[in-house]
């Protein structure tokens, strides 16, 4: 599967509400594995997220500018957030 496909694939997850409005509005979502994506959207739904995060960033994403995924990063409300940066 291409990095493209997965691109597509998670955007059309958030889309249906899953992904992070899910993780917002679940109370029995304990962590979560996000990222590859952008705030555009999402900030709100980020913002009610407080479980542990770990965050994808693809450093130099074709799709999604780096600043628009650290945006994203930025607007998780979790104290427990860590970035992993993808360098390819």
């Amino acid at each position: 599967m291409s990095f493209r496909t997965v691109a597509a694939t998670s955007q059309k997850l958030e889309q249906d509400g899953l992904g992070i409005p899910l993780i917002a509005a679940e109370p029995r979502i304990r962590a979560a594995a996000l990222g590859l994506l952008g705030v555009h959207g999402l900030a709100e739904d980020a913002a009610r997220i407080t479980v542990p995060v770990q965050f994808l960033v693809q450093w130099d994403d074709q799709m999604v500018p780096r600043d628009q995924s650290l945006a994203l990063f930025d607007a998780l409300a979790s104290a427990h957030t860590t970035p992993h940066p993808q360098h390819l």
